[in-house]
């Protein structure tokens, strides 16, 4: 799956946001800008996964704390947490409470054969696959007047150049399914810490799944080359605690200052998480050459053994 355009409305430094044409390396601009449209693609895959809402909601400063959910069909309808000074700082206007995202894809063949089993039962969707697969999605956060809770809908569906009813009673009993699917095939490389990754990449290496093994000893193996050259991965138990270190010398990741915990963050996201669409922030900012970092995320998503179809790249800094 490919997100090929996007356009978002009401939240600040990226209200009226509009660009489309996109393809598997997306560079967004410098500054608040560019992080504001890698939120705006959080709250709307959030807004269609349910085990994504306290975390990007968290993330991005709104709530602090737990997040009260209201579910429908699988979906989060209502969102609730404490304190509303974080939404004010990310809507566009004081007047304003509303944020909308609209995203178009491209599907992926699983996703597009999952589409042509769907038009068994819907005939209207044998048209609009033939005229043009894309798939185009609208999202909006209300929030309360306190900002303390949002509603959240799915405010549109289309498929290639047909709409479809988006909610209520006539909402087609396979759109929930659909979006939740969405929903799930994005990710953002989170500010975490090295060794609660090191408890992740743990369970991934004694995984019954030989997948999840394979996806660890990948991790583990890209580490050591290039455009990180730490070493290989080793899990070190030190008491209670699991460290991550790197090459024959076992050296910790404190040795290489803040340039192994990014490592690590980026390989966890790119080959455990491996979702369609990865949002990157700074990427290699802290390595020798960002540049080879670049080019090394771009080309998780060419060849036989990508992990990723695009990603989505925010400079770090201002603008």
């Amino acid at each position: 799956m490919l997100v090929t355009g996007i356009r978002v409305a009401g939240l600040r430094d990226a209200d009226g946001f509009v660009k489309t044409e996109l393809e598997s390396r997306v560079e967004l601009d410098s500054g608040p800008s560019g992080v504001a449209v890698a939120d705006a693609l959080d709250l709307f895959s959030a807004g269609l996964n349910a085990t994504r809402v306290e975390g990007v909601l968290n993330t991005l400063g709104i709530a602090v704390g737990p997040v009260e959910l209201v579910l429908e069909d699988g979906l989060p309808v209502q969102a609730s947490w404490e304190g509303g000074e974080g939404a004010r700082a990310l809507l566009a206007g004081d007047a304003a409470r509303r944020i909308t995202v609209w995203v178009e894809v491209a599907p992926d063949p699983p996703l597009f054969g999952q589409l042509r089993e769907l038009a068994v039962r819907e005939p209207r969707l044998v048209a609009a696959l033939g005229n043009n697969p894309r798939i185009a999605i609208k999202v909006g956060w209300l929030f309360t007047k306190d900002l303390t809770t949002a509603s959240i809908a799915v405010l549109e569906i289309k498929v290639g150049d047909l709409g479809f009813p988006s909610a209520g009673p006539e909402r087609a009993k396979w759109a929930p399914r659909l979006l939740r699917q969405l929903g799930q095939r994005f990710s953002r490389v989170q500010q975490r810490d090295g060794r609660a990754i090191a408890e992740r990449m743990l369970e991934a290496s004694l995984s019954a799944d030989s997948d999840v093994r394979d996806a660890y000893q990948r991790a583990a193996e890209a580490l050591g080359d290039k455009p990180f050259s730490l070493g290989q991965l080793h899990l070190v138990r030190v008491g209670d605690t699991l460290l991550p270190c790197f090459g024959h010398e076992l050296r910790r990741a404190r040795q290489f200052g803040p340039a192994a915990d990014e490592a690590l963050r980026l390989v966890e996201a790119v080959f455990l998480d491996a979702p369609d669409v990865l949002i990157v922030e700074a990427p290699g900012a802290l390595q020798g050459d960002a540049g080879e970092v670049v080019e090394w995320l771009h080309g998780r998503t060419e060849g036989n053994d990508a992990t990723l179809e695009q990603v989505v790249l925010v400079p770090g800094g201002a603008a």
